[in-house]
């Protein structure tokens, strides 16, 4: 799907958790990596430029409000701030939410809570 919210970066997002009201969202980025050079010279001021993918995840609230979300607790909480019903689910949720999966899990179960906010 592509980004069409503002301070979204630009591309296509992969749909992780596509919910009715919260959608989680994964989006590659590209980032150039520097790191020394090849050949076995001690002393070497070589340098090597590569391409590295970088996942980031964000968070796609109903009223179209988009905010970066790392796999933890305290992020997820920190996006659902307008959302008091889904922040107390989230705290009595059990688990911790440390990988791709746990958040998507977690997002999945906290959609039915969150309502659009005006």
């Amino acid at each position: 799907m592509p980004f069409s919210s503002p301070g979204a970066p630009n591309g296509f997002a992969e749909v992780l958790s596509p919910g009715t009201n919260l959608q989680l969202l994964k989006y590659w980025d590209k980032v150039v990596e520097k790191s020394a050079g090849g050949g076995s010279a001690y002393a070497s001021t070589a340098v090597t430029s590569t391409y590295a993918d970088h996942a980031k995840y964000y968070l796609l609230a109903p009223n179209g409000r988009l905010a970066e979300v790392r796999p933890k607790r305290a992020s997820l909480a920190e996006a659902l701030a307008a959302y008091p019903a889904a922040q107390q689910a989230l705290k009595a949720r059990k688990g911790s939410i440390n990988s791709e999966a746990e958040l998507r899990d977690a997002v999945a179960a906290l959609d039915p809570v969150v309502t659009k906010v005006p």
